[in-house]
């Protein structure tokens, strides 16, 4: 028995006060073994031994047998018994409750080894009075550091890029990822508590405590989840370990048999993990059924459609390949999209789309174009250098690129994508006007295009247009073009990054 504030011996003192640092004491604030400690009559020599669950005498008032005085348990005098060493006197503590006086760092790594090697030990020692939020600040804390382990290796690799590139966006997600594993573990926890003890209420007599002492073992139990943050296979297996510390922690803890806690722990786990793994089989039996009918539609054949679990996917299928309907509609997006984070503004050259991180490079080749993220040259600089440029250079090559445009341009070219947005408002959804062309770059591509032609119109979709008829469609835009009061387009064919398209002087 120890002064909570200093640790000082507070055996064979009469008073209620520690020598030491004068903290009150009552002996009724300490738990010992059974049997392990004297209690002496204050008036006489008198020995009383305590036998309930805590070490303490019953009743705690009476008249002593020896010299008839009233007594009171806190009133007395402790001692070890005869040939029983201190250390032996008292119960398991609870390292958590006792972080104040041991610290938070060594109560904290005390925790993990109970977790791990003494889950019983753990429970038993668990005060049925104590604190439900001190365990759930230990739960959390405990995710939470698991969590930055579990992704430590790839934030070093994140941050190692930020340094060479603009890559910080990458960075702010991981650290955002890494708190939302602890967000969602506390999410899980919440649930499984409420699962385990409903199961406990049902499974037979009513446990020792209520639902905060169900959450006290599966929270103080979190230490064991530490195995997953070992590299590879932690994140697989490490969690098995929690499972069955938690077990054994709330069968101690509730004092209910192993088999019933058993049931009551593992079922929400097993239950979740068998969902997570149904729907792997669900989803790879899914796109395996969409590579079929995508396959069986054939080279050239416009799509193929499957049902899905989030709704139906149209396969787009030129010479095996996808025929880059998706690319355009990306492209398109990302121009509607950029007004909104720009103040209303239009990109004044396409490369900004890709600056902003808005579009990637790779959207901007088309599907079985000999042209290449290495080979399309913008400003200065290739599409492949561009996209591992540091901040500022890159704004120095969009600025350059920019400043080549002509006056009253109409179309550029980036790589595959033909841009014709300039003068057009993607606000009017029903005008029809072009925005973006995906036809691939006539200096490596020459002749017509082998495919469809696809283009983006102002509600954000896209058109599909065979190259045999794109002439009499281009004619129709244009007529379009000239009642918006805009120049017409010419064949994409002739744009070309060097030699962008203007608008005839008036």
């Amino acid at each position: 028995m120890r002064c909570k504030e200093c640790d000082y011996p507070l055996w064979n003192l009469a008073t209620r006060t520690c020598p030491e640092c004068g903290t009150v004491f009552l002996p009724s604030q300490y738990s010992f073994i059974p049997n392990s400690v004297q209690y002496r009559c204050p008036h006489c020599p008198q020995v009383y031994y305590g036998n309930d669950a805590h070490g303490h005498l019953i009743p705690r008032s009476f008249a002593c047998a020896s010299c008839g005085n009233p007594v009171e348990m806190d009133q007395m005098v402790l001692l070890p018994a005869p040939g029983v060493a201190e250390a032996q006197t008292t119960v398991d503590t609870m390292p958590w409750l006792e972080r104040q006086r041991i610290g938070p760092i060594r109560a904290w790594f005390s925790m993990i080894g109970y977790g791990l090697a003494r889950p019983g030990v753990l429970g038993r020692s668990i005060p049925m009075e104590s604190s439900v939020g001190a365990a759930w600040w230990y739960a959390i804390l405990t995710s939470l550091i698991i969590s930055i382990v579990c992704g430590a290796p790839m934030l070093l690799f994140v941050a190692a890029m930020t340094l060479a590139t603009r890559a910080g966006s990458s960075a702010y997600s991981m650290v955002m990822f890494t708190v939302a594993h602890a967000v969602i573990c506390a999410v899980l926890l919440v649930v499984w508590g409420l699962a385990a003890h409903g199961l406990l209420l049902i499974s037979g007599p009513r446990p020792a405590g209520g639902l905060g002492a169900t959450y006290r073992a599966l929270c103080y139990s979190t230490g064991a989840n530490v195995l997953t943050a070992v590299p590879c296979l932690g994140v697989y297996f490490g969690w098995i370990w929690w499972v069955i510390s938690a077990v054994i922690t709330l069968k101690n803890h509730q004092r209910v048999g192993g088999m019933r806690a058993t049931i009551a722990v593992a079922t929400f786990p097993l239950l979740f993990v068998l969902s997570i793994i149904g729907a792997y089989v669900y989803l790879i039996v899914w796109t395996i059924g969409m590579a079929g009918a995508a396959a069986a539609a054939g080279p050239g054949a416009p799509g193929a459609a499957t049902s899905g679990p989030f709704g139906t996917v149209y396969s787009y299928r030129a010479g095996g390949r996808d025929d880059g309907s998706d690319k355009i509609v990306r492209v398109t997006r990302a121009l509607r999209s950029f007004p909104a984070i720009h103040e209303g503004r239009m990109p004044t050259h396409g490369l900004e789309l890709v600056d902003n991180a808005t579009l990637t490079v790779p959207e901007l080749i088309a599907p079985g174009s000999r042209s290449s993220i290495d080979t399309s040259i913008v400003g200065d600089a290739s599409l492949s250098e561009f996209r591992f440029m540091p901040q500022s250079e890159a704004r120095l090559v969009v600025q350059k690129a920019t400043a080549a445009l002509p006056q009253g341009v109409i179309a550029h070219r980036i790589a595959d994508v033909v841009f014709t947005y300039h003068g057009v408002d993607l606000a009017d959804t029903g005008s029809g006007l072009w925005v973006a062309i995906l036809w691939p770059d006539p200096v490596f591509n020459p002749g017509p295009p082998t495919t469809n032609v696809f283009v983006g119109v102002t509600n954000g979709g896209r058109l599909s247009v065979p190259p045999e008829t794109f002439a009499d469609a281009l004619q129709q835009q244009n007529a379009l073009r000239t009642a918006a009061g805009l120049a017409p387009l010419p064949d994409p064919a002739t744009v070309t990054t060097r030699a962008p398209a203007a608008a005839p002087p008036k």
